[in-house]
This record gives C-alpha cells, structure tokens and sequence, in this order.
C-alpha cells in the first residue's frame, strides 16, 4: 500500500493566503496609523512614547502579529513567483523563502519582545 503524497501549497490556497493576509495587514495598518497619526499627536511622538507603547502588552501583540502577517504575505507572494519564474529550481529558492521569513519573523519577535 503506497503513501498518500504529502500535502503541497496549492495555488488556490496561495490566493486565499494573499487575500486574507491583505486583508488583515489593511485594517491593522489603519488602525496603527490612526492610533499613532490621528489619536496622538504627530509632535508629541519621541523615544519615550515609543517605549511606554511597547511596554504595553497590546501594542506588542498588535505590532506582533502585524509583522507575521506582512511577513506571511510577502513569502507567500515570492512563494507563487517563484514556481511562475523558476520551476526547475523552485524547491531551493522555496527553502531560502522559508529561511529568510522564519528569521525575519524571529528577529522582529525578538525586538518586541526585548523592547
């Protein structure tokens, strides 16, 4: 009895990821420019103000997941443009995708986190 095949992103699981990533990063986006534009004083806005917000636990986790969202978008994006583009060496260029937003998503948690 031979193994089902693993499963593979799909292009039409690709679409749905852009489109519900842009989704969530357009609202997130407005609200954070609404909070840190309109809400707040543009003038008033200096080293200690950014300290105090992200000594607050929503704010990290706004700005958190903004970033895991806006990374996901942007692999996914470079994911479809790569089979498009090069689907000889799709596989290798997919890994280094993956490497590269794992580690940008590790260091923007990072710097969360520790800020």
């Amino acid at each position: 009895m031979a193994a089902a095949p693993a499963p593979t992103v799909t292009r039409a699981s690709s679409w749905i990821i852009l489109r519900l990533t842009g989704l969530v990063l357009s609202l997130m986006v407005l609200g954070h420019f609404a909070l840190t534009h309109i809400v707040h004083d543009v003038a008033e806005t200096d080293a200690a103000y950014v300290v105090d917000r992200l000594g607050d636990a929503i704010f990290v986790a706004w700005d958190g997941l903004m970033l895991w969202t806006a990374i996901l978008h942007g692999a996914t994006g470079v994911w479809i443009i790569i089979g498009e583009h090069a689907p000889r060496r799709a596989a290798l260029w997919r890994q280094l995708v993956v490497a590269t937003s794992l580690a940008l998503a590790a260091v923007g948690s990072l710097v969360l986190v520790v800020a």
